[in-house]
């Protein structure tokens, strides 16, 4: 993996995307699609519905699935751990990981790679629904789209 791009869900009610939501992640579509065009593409995203159907839409327009995988549930606990264990099993899958999942992640995975731990909200950023990071993991840089 050369690239990791991290996703936000979109905009949701309850549970589900709204109808805002899933436009929000059509419009995030095109701006991966100069990351991901011509590479081989891996895609994971929390297993609750909102990043489900993220995933769904996402996975549908670039034409490859996706796998649910509790290392990037919404929660607290242990992150660096399990986001680790996942990025350095997928590490030789693809060249372009993507991580459909929520704000703290796209918040705190930056400092993981560039400064090698796990930030907690140390990024003083309110992260858009459907909005997306991009790292650069040789060059341990990170672009907010």
């Amino acid at each position: 993996m050369k690239t990791l791009i991290v996703l936000r869900h979109g905009h949701y009610t309850g549970t589900e995307l709204t109808k805002m939501g899933r436009e929000q992640v059509q419009s995030a579509i095109e701006r991966l699609l100069p990351f991901v065009n011509g590479k081989s593409v891996r895609m994971f995203a929390s297993p609750s519905k909102r990043t489900e159907q993220s995933a769904e839409i996402v996975g549908q327009r670039l034409g490859i699935p996706f796998q649910l995988d509790e290392a990037i549930r919404d929660r607290y606990d242990d992150m660096t751990r399990d986001v680790g264990a996942l990025l350095a099993r997928e590490q030789d899958s693809a060249e372009v990981l993507i991580l459909v999942t929520h704000q703290d992640y796209l918040q705190n995975l930056a400092g993981l790679f560039i400064e090698g731990y796990f930030h907690t909200n140390d990024i003083d950023r309110s992260i858009p629904f459907a909005g997306i990071a991009v790292i650069d993991v040789d060059q341990k840089s990170v672009q907010f789209l």
